[in-house]
């Protein structure tokens, strides 16, 4: 036997401390002998390891020598002392190590316990165990503890209750601890590679390696020693060399401490079924105990619960009897006490049960997830995927779905309420134990004013006893109430850890299982393999065609056969009758129109569709109730059910794509493509029913001839390639540049312009990817290969369904765009304005939204097939893309997709709001167009602020961090940007109070015209010359602004005019009135108005006030006046004045040849013109009504 190191060094040190000299030199002192009487008895003799004895020597002369060397100073030192240090110090960690490992093998060989009495002691374990569980089944009390087994016939006190509990703690505790034993071998169970003995032998194998190196490292030091010239070198190569050998010793010292901890783990693996039987019976002991322990403990609390709620109840019935207030007063109190008693009793009653869900299980449910998850991703890593492997991921993949949905409406909701009827009741005791301290207060005040003065001090002896019980009862209350929330609220966090576990698993699954290959690649074995598969199910056919011809293994006729049997033959001619029935429906609903075609047509082909595949099922029930053997009814029923949706397929193609019909009349497909299409189909079902069913039912077992089920799984293999071959030729069909179909798209240049260009590539793409599936199926990934080719059939027809319901939409539209306008209006009682919105324009805007939406449908359906849910998508956006700074968490995938979807949702909905309100807000508002135009505008920028921060604050970019860049951005409004700004804020205050609406006519800055759009920044308007005039907002708001409609449309039209002296002027004004009045375009309220104004050199001045509707009518309406006055002016002889000049000439001299200053006059009278001139009138006739209204139109 080995000695430790401790005493080996010990040993070792003294004798050479006894026998070497002193540091001095001088003879090492005599030790001190104590006494006989004194001697210890003396321990048993160790027989000490040579080696260790050695090691412990040298280690000794080691130091010694290592400390000799560090006194030497620089000068005295060698030039190798440097090396040498190191290679001492290198060779005292050696004799450390061998003392190390000398050590680890001697416990490897000589263990505390052997395996041996391991086993011995785990067997008497696990009998005692077995034998307590056994006779637990006729006297349960025998697993109960002494608190326990005392008579359940009264009831216990709070001390007997409270160790209960404590026993019941204890207990679980117990049960907590065998049943996270019982995870971990499970867990080592299925992951091998975390097994000790695999680490065991991992190490030894290392240590192997390190063993091999050594010879040839000390053949160099070797030959180092030989070549070394000076003695300084001969001394460190000798220390090197020597090194090297106790390098050997540990490394052979360790390798045998290997070997030895590999045979004890070898042999205490053996033990492990064992351990873990002894283990199960411990957890299967503790659970029959604590379920016994929870029954009798609510059996004693439901009792005393039930007590003091009589005894309450006797108290309350006292004191409503009782005179005495205090009296009164203590009953009450002693009644609220045991009420209160009652509550914690119940409460600790749900303290020491299981809850449910519990949280020992989810705890044990989450750690396990995480162990299947840890072991999934090693599997994984490790590259050690074998077929069953692979079966088993796929297993795990259909199962997590909807253990995840399980969890969700049943554990994680129980528990979640759980939680928060705990939090509710512990926040109420906490505002209890505050409300009561006011209220007992306001009590006790009252109840000393109705006892003399005399009680008082036994009134408050009572009080304060009472408030001592009640409090010491609330801190009870709380005290279980704060542990069960604890619980609940530790409960639900284990539930969440375990759906966030799936979560992960489910998405680590879907993104790794596609490259599993769960079969063998297609080669000459498969198809040796197939074809002794297919002699197989012949010989299987036959055998079931014996059984079907032998009667004795036929049943007795059952009442479902000959109800099936009846319904077959009844059913037919009522069915042929229904089809002919529907093709007469059909006929009508061509002859009704558009709209019915639509929804009636589908509902009337999914009828007459589903007429033969229901025959058919009907057919499958009876074959299954049949007398004959169930070998034979079974497959004959499943591949009768089978033949049904291929039937409906069939039928409702045949139905839609017929000529002239709902594909042709509804969708606007060309007939030949029709015909293509429904060729295709056809040949598609044709060739699948005879490759896909035989596979189908030998997949799942339903050939069972004799009772046992043929498999053949390289038969379907090359059925399910041949089948995507022939898919393949029939999507090159379709793809041909002559191809029908191709024609068709290739006449759609606006919305599918792409497609002419791209033809080649988009076609060549198609067929690749249907030949990267073959190829994927050819080479055993089969999974992988089946679920491309269900996943591109499925959205196949989603992409039908899509197309097919974005035409019935638009139809839809075009029906009933205007209708919709006129139902919105006349719901409030509101005519159809002539500015709203048109039916054309928005049946334009739905559709454009319509085709918004319908790519939306198509991924969510897409997303529904793949089977793509939340889990994969948190996987995936759990990924991290970049930091911000340390504080911040990074920026995921999940954060960067939540911008980008909030920033189209917010660009999207900017662009319809018009529609939308045209739809929905509109058709209820009694206001002009100017309303309607500030309404949008300002939803919009609303809008738009509120998705810009909600896509920065997706990436972690708040207020708080963008502070910097608002600063910086109130630096430049303030100096570069202050025009932009304060433009901006004026439009808002243009779309607030409203002085200026769209349509109004303004004249700002010199410039008049109507209101076109009002922007954010600026105002378009555009004047009489159709010039669009863009002003700034600021202009509006800082400058005079004329709106000649902001009240109203209505404008007042002023014609003056002079008239000669003389003339009447009531005749002139009633004259112009007159005039006024028989303008169509005049208001006849306003009331026109005509009077003389003013009295002028020449003429009297006359003005004419008139009103019209629109303001584009003024100059239209002057006009007309002016030319009216002059005609009528100039049949009633009324004088149209013009001015008068007076020329005065000097001659120059008088008549005695002087210069004269005298003028000379001639007068010169401009005679009144009668008959002024006439207007200037082009020579076309006048215009037409309508090109009158068509201008009108234009100057509106």
């Amino acid at each position: 036997m080995r000695a430790t190191w401790a005493g080996c060094l010990a040993v070792a040190f003294g004798v050479l401390w006894i026998q070497g000299p002193t540091r001095g030199g001088e003879p090492a002192p005599t030790m001190p002998v104590p006494p006989a009487t004194a001697t210890p008895p003396l321990p048993p003799r160790v027989e000490l390891d040579p080696e260790l004895v050695e090691a412990a020597k040298v280690l000794t002369e080691t130091k010694e020598r290592l400390d000799k060397l560090g006194k030497l100073s620089e000068k005295e030192a060698p030039s190798s002392t440097k090396a040498l240090k190191v290679v001492l110090e290198d060779r005292i960690a050696l004799l450390t190590a061998i003392e190390e490992a000398a050590k680890a093998l001697d416990e490897a060989k000589n263990p505390k316990k052997t395996p041996e009495s391991l086993a011995a002691e785990w067997k008497a374990d696990l009998e005692r165990l077995t034998t307590q569980l056994k006779q637990s089944a006729g006297q349960p009390d025998d697993l109960l503890p002494s608190v326990f087994r005392k008579s359940t016939g009264k009831v216990a006190s709070n001390a007997i209750l409270s160790e209960m509990n404590e026993a019941i703690d204890g207990v679980r505790s117990d049960l907590k601890k065998w049943q996270s034993r019982l995870d971990k071998f499970q867990s080592n169970a299925a992951r091998k590679s975390a097994h000790p003995l695999t680490a065991l032998q991992a190490e030894r194998d290392a240590i192997q390696q390190r063993v091999a190196a050594l010879p040839p490292r000390q053949a160099e030091r070797e030959a180092e020693l030989a070549d070394s010239k000076t003695e300084d070198e001969r001394l460190l190569a000798t220390e090197r060399l020597v090194n090297i050998g106790w390098e050997t010793r540990v490394e052979n010292e360790r390798l045998q401490a290997q070997e030895a901890k590999i045979t004890l783990q070898s042999k205490l693996t053996d033990l492990e079924v064992l351990d873990q039987q002894v283990c199960d019976a411990h957890a299967r002991k503790a659970a029959k105990t604590l379920e016994l322990m929870q029954a009798r403990f609510k059996l004693l609390t439901d009792r005393q619960e039930d007590q003091l709620k009589r005894e309450a109840a006797s108290e309350q019935a006292l004191a409503a009897k009782s005179v005495d207030p205090l009296e009164r007063y203590k009953s009450r109190g002693k009644a609220t006490l045991l009420e209160l008693e009652a509550q914690a009793l119940k409460y600790e009653k749900a303290l020491a049960a299981s809850s449910t869900p519990s949280l020992e299980e989810q705890t044990s449910l989450a750690n396990r997830a995480i162990t299947d998850f840890e072991n999934i991703k090693r599997l994984l890593d490790d590259d050690l995927i074998s077929q069953l492997d692979a079966l088993r991921l796929n297993n795990d993949f259909r199962r997590i779905g909807p253990q995840r949905a399980r969890i969700e409406s049943g554990d994680l909701k129980q528990a979640a309420w759980w939680s928060t009827h705990y939090d509710n009741a512990l926040t109420s005791v906490e505002l209890d134990q505050f409300n009561d301290r006011r209220n007992d207060e306001y009590e006790h005040e009252t109840l000393l004013e109705q006892i003399p003065r005399s009680r008082w001090p036994e009134a408050k002896v009572i009080f304060a006893e009472h408030d001592r019980q009640h409090e010491l009862l609330l801190a009870r209350n709380r005290a279980v109430l704060e542990k069960l929330a604890r619980r609940a609220e530790q409960t639900h966090a284990q539930v969440v850890r375990r759906l966030r576990t799936l979560d992960d698993q489910y998405g680590f699954i879907r993104t790794h299982i596609f490259w599993l290959r769960d079969q063998e690649p297609i080669g000459l074995a498969t198809l040796v393999q197939a074809k002794r598969e297919t002699f197989l199910v012949g010989k299987s056919l036959i055998r079931l065609a014996q059984e079907a011809g032998d009667r004795r293994l036929w049943g007795r006729i059952s009442v479902e056969f000959v109800t099936g049997l009846l319904g077959l033959l009844i059913l037919v001619l009522p069915l042929l009758r229904l089809r002919k029935r529907l093709l007469r429906m059909s006929g009508e609903t061509h002859r009704t129109g558009a709209g019915i075609v639509v929804w009636r047509g589908l509902l009337v082909s999914i009828a007459y569709s589903a007429i033969l595949p229901s025959y058919i099922c009907l057919m499958a029930y009876t074959a299954r109730q049949a007398a004959w053997p169930r070998s034979v009814a079974v497959p004959i029923a499943h591949v009768l059910a089978m033949l049904a949706p291929p039937a409906f397929i069939a039928g409702l193609v045949r139905w839609m794509l017929r000529p002239r019909g709902w594909a042709e009349e509804t969708l606007k497909v060309p007939a030949d493509v029709t015909r293509q299409l429904c060729t295709t189909v056809f040949a598609l079902v044709a060739a699948g029913v005879p490759l896909l069913l035989p596979s189908w039912l030998l997949s799942e077992g339903w050939l069972t001839p004799e009772g046992r089920a043929i498999s053949s799984g390289s038969l379907g293999q090359i059925l399910g390639l041949v089948f995507e071959l022939i898919v393949w030729g029939v999507v090159f069909r379709l793809a041909r540049g002559q191809s029908p179909l191709m024609q068709w798209l290739l006449q759609f240049p606006t919305r599918l312009g792409w497609l002419n260009k791209r033809r080649r590539t988009v076609c060549w793409s198609v067929l690749a990817a249907i030949g990267g599936v073959i190829v994927l199926d050819a080479a055993g990934y089969s999974h992988s290969a089946r679920r491309l080719a269900l996943g591109a059939g499925q959205g196949l027809v989603v992409l039908g369904i899509c197309f097919c319901v974005y035409r019935m939409i638009l139809t839809a539209i075009d029906h009933h765009a205007w209708r919709w306008i006129r139902v919105g209006n006349a719901q409030i009682g509101i005519e159809v304005p002539n500015d709203s919105t048109m039916p054309d324009d928005l049946a334009y805007r739905l559709r454009q939204i319509t085709a918004y939406l319908i790519p939306v449908l198509a991924l969510m359906l897409a997303a529904w097939i793949w089977d793509v849910d939340w889990a994969l998508f948190r996987f995936i956006g759990s990924q991290p893309l970049w930091n911000i700074d340390t504080a911040t968490p990074p920026v995921r995938v999940g954060d960067f997709a939540k911008f980008a979807l909030i920033l189209v949702l917010t660009l999207a909905i900017w662009k319809h709001m018009s529609t939308l309100f045209a739809l929905v807000v509109f058709p209820r508002m009694r206001d002009d167009p100017g309303v309607r135009f500030a309404v949008v505008t300002l939803c919009r920028y609303i809008v738009l602020g509120i998705g810009l921060l909600s896509g920065l604050s997706a990436i972690h970019l708040g207020l708080e961090k963008i502070g910097v860049v608002l600063a910086a951005l109130g630096v430049g409004l303030g100096f570069g940007l202050q025009e932009i700004v304060s433009n901006f804020v004026c439009g808002i205050i243009l779309l607030l109070e409203r002085p200026i609406r769209v349509g109004d006519i303004v004249t700002v800055s010199g410039m008049t015209g109507k209101v076109e759009f009002i922007n954010i920044r600026a105002t378009t308007i555009t004047n009489g010359e159709n010039l669009s005039i863009i002003v700034p907002n600021r202009a509006f708001i800082t400058s005079d602004l004329v709106n000649w409609t902001l009240k109203d449309k209505v404008i007042r039209v002023s014609i003056r005019m002079k008239v000669a002296h003389g003339t009447d002027p009531d005749r002139v004004a009633d004259l112009l009135l007159n005039i006024a009045r028989e303008d169509a375009d005049v208001l006849r309220n306003p009331v026109p108005v005509a009077f003389m104004e003013d009295f002028s050199d020449s003429a009297l001045n006359f003005v004419l006030h008139v009103h019209v509707p629109e303001p584009s009518l003024g100059a239209r309406v002057r006009h007309r006046l002016f030319a009216q006055i002059q005609r009528r002016f100039t049949t009633e002889g009324i004088e149209i004045p013009l001015p008068r000049h007076e020329l005065r000439v000097h001659s120059g001299f008088d008549s005695s040849g002087r210069i004269s200053l005298t003028p000379i006059e001639f007068p010169r009278v401009d005679s009144p013109s009668r008959t002024p001139p006439g207007p200037k009138l082009s020579a076309q006739p006048a215009p037409p009504t309508a090109v009158e209204a068509c201008n009108r139109g234009v100057d509106e």
